[in-house]
């Protein structure tokens, strides 16, 4: 019912709501076609009813992305451990495994889904020298030149029986959501290479085949050689793919510790860099130093930094136990809370100070033989008591009795009590009233520094 017109650096389009159908009446669907241009359309609807009175929606922005200039790569919030850990089990153990997500953006910077996902990498040590693909698996949710023949070989290996000119896919799925071999393979054409733990085996579901639950702890190569695959696995959100480095050297064997260089490079398009991290098991624990000693019914905390042999933090996640040894006679320590693995190379614990005495903290660590560990000596002085808690009245002016279990010089408890310019004591044999007073600065004349004793009564001036 109506037609568009470009003016004023947009587009105006005129619908007339009378045309429309009955399906039609509450949401009307536009179709955009994109510009041929990367930037940001802002898009408004302006309804005018038949009363004359108009209502214009709050524009929407929609991003138009272009074709991939250049690759970035995430920064890594962790460093990866040097050795291979237990992939799964009671004993599994993340540390040696690091998820990157790696995006594709046009000429101003917008992300976007690259068509092409035929990536190459290569990762050098602190020395400058590349890293074998044995010791750092670097695993895709694409890749290229890959197919796997119906045959597979008998070894495990990144590439078993290859042959063709295809599209492969890498699987890297969570054991809470597993998937059927049936389920990954697209058409008959489609394949998976699977390493049972004795020999590849080929799933392309033909007569013979086993299917098979496909899991993160599954070694297998889905190779694609017809249309798109059920489903794409290792993809953020917004279609971005995401990378997974899995050390795999032995603990016999482990690698350098410190800074790794990971390239990425995507065809067309130029090399990116990212620094990676590798830091080996607990070589030693140290701790902050306390900035005063706790005192009785105080709590306290005690930092442990955690470092490898080459004094780098060990990587997130490193376990420490925490424990507390008091000799008889000693401190007595209560654990409030702690930190059981390690943030950024340190961990913490909270305690509390119940009763005064020399104790120790102890930080150790946990599933390594042997064992390292470390203490935090910790001593809490006897609660100081002032001088003017025991004075019955505190300082108020008057009689009172000395509530102090030993003796005190008169001159030490006008000197140690503000506000108090004098006392007086009553002895008895012969009883009368000794006195000990500074009058603005000097000793008042006929004053005696006399000790107040236990239960003396006194006058305070």
């Amino acid at each position: 019912g109506g037609g568009c017109v470009s003016g004023g650096g947009g587009v105006s389009c005129r619908i007339d709501a009378s045309m429309l159908g009955p399906d039609n009446a509450d949401n009307i669907p536009i179709t955009l076609t994109h510009p041929g241009r990367e930037g940001t359309a802002r898009i408004s609807a302006l309804v005018i009813a038949t009363d004359g009175m108009s209502y214009e929606s709050d524009p929407q922005e929609v991003v138009l992305a272009g074709t991939p200039r250049e690759l970035e790569i995430a920064e890594p919030a962790v460093a990866l451990l040097n050795i291979d850990t237990p992939d799964s089990g009671a004993d599994k153990d993340d540390r040696d495994v690091l998820t990157l997500t790696v995006t594709a953006m046009d000429r101003i910077g917008n992300p976007v889904r690259a068509a092409d996902r035929n990536y190459s990498y290569r990762i050098t040590d602190p020395d400058d020298k590349r890293v074998a693909s044995s010791k750092i698996e670097v695993v895709w949710p694409i890749r290229g030149g890959d197919t796997c023949a119906s045959t597979p070989a008998t070894t495990p290996g990144d590439r078993p029986n290859l042959v063709s000119d295809t599209v492969a896919l890498a699987i890297t799925l969570t054991e809470a959501n597993p998937w059927l071999a049936s389920e990954i393979v697209g058409n008959s054409d489609d394949a998976i290479c699977h390493w049972d733990g004795t020999r590849w085996r080929a799933y392309k579901g033909g007569a013979g085949d086993t299917d098979f639950l496909v899991t993160d702890n599954t070694r297998v190569r889905v190779l694609r050689t017809g249309t798109s695959l059920v489903r794409e696995p290792a993809l953020t959100a917004d279609n971005q793919p995401q990378i997974r480095l899995n050390v795999n050297a032995a603990a016999t064997a482990p690698l350098a510790s410190g800074e790794y260089t990971l390239e990425v490079r995507q065809a067309g398009l130029p090399w990116v860099s990212r620094t990676i991290r590798l830091a080996g098991i607990p070589a030693e624990i140290s701790f902050a130093a306390l900035e005063e000693a706790p005192a009785p019914n105080q709590r306290f905390t005690i930092t442990a930094t955690v470092s490898d042999a080459s004094g780098n933090p060990v990587p997130n996640g490193t376990p420490v136990a925490w424990s507390a040894v008091q000799p008889s006679g000693g401190a007595t320590l209560v654990r409030l809370g702690a930190d059981l693995t390690t943030t950024d190379g340190a961990a913490s614990s909270t305690w509390l100070a119940a009763t005064p005495g020399s104790a120790w903290v102890r930080a150790q660590t946990v599933g390594q033989t042997p064992t390292l560990q470390q203490l935090q000596p910790v001593t809490i002085p006897a609660q100081q008591v002032k001088l003017v808690d025991l004075l019955s009245r505190g300082a108020t002016p008057g009689f009172g009795v000395w509530l102090g279990p030993t003796a005190v010089k008169a001159s030490e408890l006008v000197a140690g009590v503000e506000g108090v310019n004098g006392i007086s004591v009553l002895r008895s044999n012969p009883s009368r009233w000794l006195t000990y007073a500074v009058d603005n600065g000097q000793l008042r004349q006929g004053s005696l520094d006399y000790p107040i004793r236990p239960n003396d009564i006194y006058w305070l001036e």
